[in-house]
């Protein structure tokens, strides 16, 4: 990793002596330097991803652009990347702009966020300011397993009082359930419909409750009407 990050340096034209202490401070931040000089092809995926940011603040750049920076990294180097994404924000004073499909991710590290649907920006806000938007809507979310394919218009279907039906499809084979949102009407209008049309269409129900909605219900909300909309024809 530390050779890496030299030659990197290197490409930046900044002086050797200056590299290495920048480089020496670089690995600490990420927690590497107990392994800075072994080979990058033995670094796991998340230790990797630590040293693609170093690379990237070698220049020491007031903003930086992070694409998806935790997207399959297990819970541990998830949470590492999100606490040093908070440390270079807070230590350091930069300016982080971040893309991520993990609305608690968005939601536990950003001051301002902005939706995107259909490359169009939907809102920009606080995460508190988003959140107050659905804040009275009721939220039931069923964890399940084996939801058809069409279980979203089939439940609007049948409840028609319903904002938004969202499926979120997990790793069942993996012992994870998928999981249902139904956002909007009163739920306990509804529930008994919704339980027993899934159970009609084989579906173990694992978990139901109403909740308090969140950011990813904020999401939903907002672009609902191009989650059920019709296809173009012609």
């Amino acid at each position: 990793a530390r050779d890496n990050l030299m030659y990197f340096a290197s490409l930046y034209k900044i002086p050797r002596g200056e590299a290495g202490r920048r480089v020496d401070d670089l690995l600490e931040l990420m927690g590497l330097s107990d392994r800075a000089d072994e080979r990058l092809e033995d670094y796991s995926t998340g230790m990797r991803q630590k040293v693609a940011i170093a690379r990237a603040l070698l220049h020491d750049p007031p903003i930086l652009l992070l694409d998806e920076p935790t997207l399959g990294l297990d819970p541990t180097f998830s949470r590492q990347i999100r606490n040093l994404i908070r440390e270079l924000c807070r230590r350091e004073g930069k300016t982080v702009l971040l893309t991520t499909h993990y609305m608690e991710e968005a939601d536990a590290l950003s001051d301002r966020i902005a939706i995107v649907n259909d490359g169009r920006i939907v809102a920009v806000d606080t995460p508190s300011n988003l959140k107050a938007i659905v804040k009275e809507t009721e939220l039931v979310e069923v964890e399940c397993y084996h939801p058809p394919p069409d279980v979203e218009g089939y439940l609007r279907a049948l409840c028609p009082n319903v904002e938004a039906v969202k499926l979120i499809q997990r790793d069942e084979a993996a012992g994870t359930p998928s999981r249902i949102k139904i956002m909007g009407g009163e739920a306990e209008e509804y529930i008994g419909v919704i339980v027993d049309a899934l159970r009609r269409r084989q579906v173990r129900i694992v978990n139901l409750q109403i909740g308090v909605p969140t950011l990813e219900d904020v999401f939903i909300r907002l672009t609902g009407a191009s989650l059920y909309r019709r296809p173009r024809r012609g």
